[in-house]
């Protein structure tokens, strides 16, 4: 019943909610039962729920002019013209009726809402409704108008497929009118013994309803006085949620994040505060100190702050003590979460220290240990991806190329017209093949280059592999920099190492890029290149790289063959959580963040 693409965008939404979420407030229990169906079905944790129904606002508004608003008796129908609503079927029933008993004899039919989306047959029939047609349209009333309408008419008419609450009919029975509704879960919770409910495609039941109502109005209002039914209060919802903030929000469990540096401490703590328990938010969108959260510089000084059940110790990546706290855990009941940089990050270096705009959590693993399965290889061995979310990805993956982004964007860009890099010549009549160098310290590396742990062991084997070809060695950026450990001279093996032409110009002038884990490989995927891995970056084992070096146990959980936009799919949009540029870190989207970095990376001067 939405717009094309808005299922896929709310439950992405839904995803970000659950898994950033310490408690959740709904209006319903059916509410609350769909949104621990869906986290069943994602496989997400459902956090602590509470239960607000909410209470009627036109009755404070009800006109005291007792006059009703037309001189013949009406029906009510209240709430934005969509399929949802099914006013299709109202149309139907007031065509018929006016057919057998004329227009004269026929109640008006008062339609009161603006017009959405998905129901244009129903649109074209109210635009066009005159005096004959017993029918109004009300796209534009104000709260007096439409508690004039309620209050006065014969009753509420709600046939909807599905709702979430059912305010209309809550609304409707706090002025005293009748209401005849669809019998959805919805509207039972709200209406309870006041109301009567059919099922929304039977058009006799509902005619046969409409006019027992017109012919008795009186005797439907007395009814509805005797029946004991109370209107929702808004003293009552604010007492449950104040409860359940009081149960559920104070920080009972903590937040504690061991081994940050004190810069990752002070640029992570707007987004911490919203990670952790007791995390509240204002009404300007600021934290409210009361999330509890702890730092620890060691595993030692975590295990001083006595973990428990429901607390969380946040690391950074995987570090080298990463089995202490996973013990740690084991032993107190605490959980784990680790936390690293995403895929599309800045422009400009990490080790810089610019400010990241997207980062990934993973409860199970990191996406670069391929000795334990990660929440991204979970998401992309079991996710049946939609033709809207591949559809996103799609979009996603042809602005990326277009605007020549990167994890870190340092090079230049467009380089269409760039200089060529002085190996061009020697390279003619060999097949050039384009070798990434990475951090030898980083764990990547360690814990993803099985064999391979150096760049000469990496060349050797490219070498071995490709005797007659043309290899260009690329060093890490980091390297270059001087800020990490790596070979930035020409190694052994290689015919030719530049450090001065941009990466994506390599990209486009290799015929095949040849890594041991290397985010420059998918890099590579991303613009249609042949990639050949030696060890098990996340993207090897999918049926897209020609993969030398995969772990037997990362090749076993990785059975299944990917496309190259499901693969994005996962690691650019289902993944990462994105965050704009400003202080307080807010939640953004692959989309608006990949434009930021677009526009960043125009600032860029060439050399």
């Amino acid at each position: 019943y939405c717009r094309a693409g808005q299922q896929a965008v709310h439950e992405r939404r839904m995803r970000q909610a659950l898994q950033a979420a310490h408690g959740v407030v709904v209006n319903s229990q059916d509410t609350a039962r769909e949104i621990a169906a869906f986290a069943e079905r994602e496989q997400l944790r459902m956090p602590p729920v509470c239960v607000a129904p909410l209470a009627p606002a036109l009755s404070l508004v009800a006109c005291a002019d007792s006059t009703p608003p037309l001189p013949c008796p009406y029906f009510v129908v209240l709430g934005t013209v969509e399929a949802r609503k099914n006013h299709a079927l109202l149309l139907r029933i007031w065509r018929r009726w006016r057919a057998q008993a004329g227009s004269s004899a026929v109640p008006t039919l008062v339609v009161i809402g603006q017009a959405g989306w998905e129901a244009e047959a129903v649109l074209a029939e109210l635009r066009g409704a005159n005096a004959d047609a017993a029918l109004l349209w009300l796209d534009n009333a104000d709260d007096t108008t439409v508690a004039r309408y309620l209050q006065h008419a014969v009753a509420l008419l709600t046939p909807s497929n599905a709702e979430g609450y059912g305010l209309p009919v809550v609304e409707a029975l706090a002025l005293g009118t009748p209401v005849l509704a669809s019998d959805v879960p919805a509207h039972r919770e709200a209406g309870g013994v006041a109301a009567q409910y059919l099922v929304p495609e039977d058009d006799q039941a509902w005619s046969s309803a409409v006019q027992m109502l017109a012919a008795d109005a009186a005797a439907a209002r007395g009814a509805l006085q005797e029946c004991g039914w109370q209107a929702p209060t808004w003293e009552q919802h604010f007492a449950r949620v104040e409860a359940f903030l009081r149960e559920e929000w104070l920080p009972a469990s903590r937040l504690i994040v061991v081994g940050f540096r004190w810069w990752r401490r002070v640029r992570f703590l707007p987004l911490l505060h919203g990670l952790a328990p007791g995390a509240m938010k204002n009404a300007d969108g600021g934290s409210v100190q009361r999330a509890d959260i702890r730092f620890a510089r060691n595993v030692a000084a975590a295990a001083r702050l006595q973990p428990e059940v429901g607390d969380t110790l946040l690391c950074w990546n995987r570090p080298p003590w990463h089995r202490e706290m996973e013990a740690l855990a084991e032993r107190t009941g605490a959980t784990t979460l680790r936390m690293e940089d995403g895929f599309l990050r800045s422009v400009g270096l990490g080790s810089n220290f610019v400010r990241p705009l997207s980062v990934v959590f993973d409860t199970r693993g990191i996406y670069f240990d391929p000795s334990r399965p990660s929440d991204l290889e979970h998401l992309l061995a079991s996710r049946q991806f939609t033709a809207t979310e591949l559809a996103e990805a799609k979009a996603l993956r042809e602005f990326i190329v277009a605007n020549g982004l990167t994890k870190y964007n340092t090079d230049p860009w467009p380089i269409a017209d760039l200089p060529a890099p002085e190996w061009l010549s020697r390279s003619a009549g060999r097949k050039v093949v384009l070798v990434p160098g990475q951090v030898e310290d980083d764990a990547s590396v360690r814990l993803g280059g099985g064999a391979i742990q150096t760049t000469a062991q990496l060349l050797a084997a490219v070498r071995a592999m490709e005797p007659d070809a043309f290899i260009v060695y690329r060093p890490h950026p980091d390297v270059m920099a001087g800020n990490r450990r790596g070979m930035k001279s020409l190694p052994s093996g290689a015919d030719a190492v530049d450090a001065l032409t941009p990466l994506l110009q390599l990209i486009a002038m290799a015929a095949e890029v040849h890594v041991l884990t290397s985010l420059s490989g998918f890099d590579a995927l991303l613009r249609g290149k042949r990639v050949v891995t030696y060890g098990s970056p996340f993207y090897a084992g999918w049926g897209l790289t020609l993969d030398r070096g995969l772990m037997a146990a990362a090749a076993e959980r990785r059975s299944r063959e990917l496309a190259l936009d499901e693969l994005i799919a996962g690691a650019l949009v289902g993944y990462p959580a994105y965050l704009e540029s400003s202080p307080d870190m807010t939640p953004s989207s692959a989309e608006n963040v990949s434009c930021a970095l677009g526009a960043q990376r125009q600032l860029l001067v060439r050399p």
